[in-house]
């Protein structure tokens, strides 16, 4: 609640000397006087004793957010009461804020010297109705003062024939005796930044005929609030369950159930490349892909790649290296390549991995689409189904974004006024569209593209899948040529790492053609293969990387 603060005169200011001060509370006194009707008479006293200096001003702010205001302000230093007026010397400044008034003094420079600084005030509607009770709860000592405070006293005082309904509270230990009607606590010291608040109830009526004003209004926004709420959801909770009715009958009718497919496949099941078997698990966006064809290809004999010499500061680097033109190649290698090593034009015969990464991923689009292309050709895109997912997932994001607009529209519309209910009922019908929009976007990109002869295809490749798996897991015999022969689709299933690390557990290490530069590895072709995947980022799915009541406020000097 109270806030004081001494501040100091600037003197000779390109003088780099600095003068030690300091400052504490011996004694800080608060009398709080309760009338008729709520209101509280309010004293309060401090005795800054000053070391150092010299300090100027001083200054006390009062928050008044549970109280209807302040008013009837005196202010006296050391028993002289000070004139309110801006500049005045001795003199009382007053600063209105939107929840707190700020009280400065003016004093002639002083150091080394003990002062007391008292303000007194009218809180109106310091005291509340509580759960049957009049109830006057306020912070005496405010919680925020960088000094510490040698002993403080606070005394209530109430009208005759006002009795209290229970025995008077403290926030923090304290001595209190009561004398008819009055009650005095005794705080002890008090550290920094540690504040009083008391709490002293009394019989229901005794005091107020009705809550001061600031409580109807909040008892009144409260009321409104749970009303809104209570509107809101009767509105939308019948939408939303409606809605998501819909969806599901929808989203069920729209599944589809390819038949079965084997469940145990230990070969490649068909002659697909990695990279229409990626199309097949709908990873569009996966790196693994690139780096799947890229290692068919060395295997096809376009391409290879060559471990460089370590060096300290860059760690191990791999270049891709060009071998042959680009004849018989399907059109989405034929990209991928130009992406890797440069425009038809000019060719780079050798580029960093890390490079053809950034170059592939920078240009994605061309090869997603090179790919969905292929894929549409093979017969793995249904027409019907691509244009059902994408209106499923435009109709989502249009949901969202209208929820958004609309909401904030209606927010700057309505929010100045105040009105609860009309905001609750606005953030919460725009919540609900945006969650709907949400999920439908989500369930739309759930359904699938693929045709139910692809279905079938990637039911056994996802069986190839749990084989590859099953034989890194375990400790099964694996045969050399399983490496080179597998590895794109293990890479492109990803399994790339796992698959690698088997063989080079097990000791197992084929030779791979399209790997060079393995004596930087002590001779392990599958040591290499391993930094190349971790170099290439294959194991990851794209590249690159206070006490409430009355009073309360702050204290301080400087």
């Amino acid at each position: 609640m109270l806030r004081f603060a001494v501040s100091t005169a600037v003197l000779l200011l390109f003088i780099p000397l600095a003068f030690p001060k300091s400052y504490q509370a011996s004694r800080i006194d608060v009398e709080l006087q309760v009338q008729a009707g709520g209101d509280l008479l309010v004293t309060e006293a401090v005795n800054f004793q000053f070391e150092g200096g010299p300090f100027t001003s001083a200054f006390r702010e009062i928050r008044f957010k549970e109280s209807d205001g302040l008013d009837q302000f005196q202010a006296f230093m050391d028993g002289e009461e000070l004139r309110v007026g801006a500049g005045e010397v001795p003199g009382l400044e007053l600063t209105h804020n939107t929840d707190s008034i700020r009280f400065t003094w003016r004093f002639a420079p002083t150091s080394d010297s003990s002062h007391t600084f008292i303000l007194k005030y009218r809180a109106l509607g310091a005291v509340r109705q509580d759960e049957g009770r009049d109830l006057l709860l306020w912070t005496a000592v405010p919680g925020d003062h960088p000094y510490r405070i040698q002993s403080g006293r606070v005394t209530v005082a109430w009208p005759p024939g006002v009795r209290m309904s229970g025995e008077p509270e403290a926030n923090r230990k304290a001595n209190f005796q009561t004398i008819g009607q009055t009650v005095a606590y005794e705080t002890g010291p008090l550290d920094r930044n540690r504040g009083f608040s008391v709490e002293v109830p009394f019989v229901q009526g005794s005091i107020l005929t009705q809550p001061p004003a600031w409580q109807q209004s909040a008892e009144r926004r409260s009321a409104e609030l749970r009303q809104a709420v209570a509107t809101a959801i009767a509105i939308v909770a019948p939408l939303l369950l409606i809605f998501i009715m819909l969806v599901v009958r929808l989203r069920t009718a729209r599944t589809i159930r390819p038949a079965p497919g084997p469940t145990v496949v230990t070969s490649p099941p068909d002659d697909l490349t990695p990279a229409l078997v990626g199309a097949l698990r709908g990873s569009w966006s996966d790196w693994r892909v690139a780096l799947a064809t890229l290692m068919d290809l060395g295997q096809r004999g376009f391409l290879e790649i060559e471990a460089q010499p370590k060096r300290w500061w860059t760690g191990r680097e791999f270049n891709v290296r060009r071998k042959t033109d680009l004849g018989g190649l399907s059109g989405q290698e034929q990209v991928l390549l130009r992406l890797v090593f440069g425009s038809s034009d000019a060719y780079a015969a050798e580029v960093p991995l890390r490079k053809a990464q950034r170059n592939v991923w920078r240009r994605w689009r061309r090869f997603t689409d090179a790919l969905r292309q292929e894929a549409r050709e093979a017969g793995f895109l249904d027409p019907d189904r691509e244009r059902t997912r994408r209106r499923w997932i435009a109709t989502g994001g249009i949901m969202m974004l209208c929820a958004l607009v609309g909401t904030g529209s209606m927010l700057i519309a309505f929010a100045p006024h105040g009105q609860l209910l009309p905001i609750a009922v606005i953030v919460a019908i725009g919540s609900a569209v945006f969650l709907l929009g949400f999920l439908v976007l989500i369930l739309g990109s759930t359904l699938t593209r693929l045709t139910d002869a692809a279905l079938a295809r990637k039911q056994s490749w996802e069986a190839f899948r749990k084989h590859l798996k099953e034989l890194a897991s375990r400790k099964t015999q694996l045969h050399p040529e399983w490496l080179a022969s597998y590895l794109p689709y293990a890479v492109v299933l990803g399994l790339g790492n796992q698959w690698a690390k088997a063989f080079k557990d097990r000791g197992v290490s084929p030779e791979i053609a399209w790997l060079v530069g393995s004596e930087q590895f002590d001779g392990s072709h599958v040591a290499a293969l391993v930094a190349v995947l971790h170099t290439s980022g294959a194991g990851h799915s794209s590249p690159g990387g206070g006490t409430a009541g009355g009073g309360g406020g702050s204290s301080g000097a400087g």
